[in-house]
């Protein structure tokens, strides 16, 4: 349950959706656009 509010917190921040969470907790979050994807921790692709 921990998992799925987190995601629901970081779906809250303008600009980034959670698209996949892992039972590992590893999180897929899309970001519209560069500035949005600067702030989340880990490695961003493009």
């Amino acid at each position: 349950m921990a998992l799925l509010i987190f995601a629901n917190s970081i779906t809250l921040t303008p600009g980034t959706v959670t698209v996949h969470v892992s039972v590992l907790g590893k999180y897929t979050v899309h970001a519209i656009n560069g500035k949005s994807a600067e702030t989340l921790p880990g490695s961003n692709s493009r």
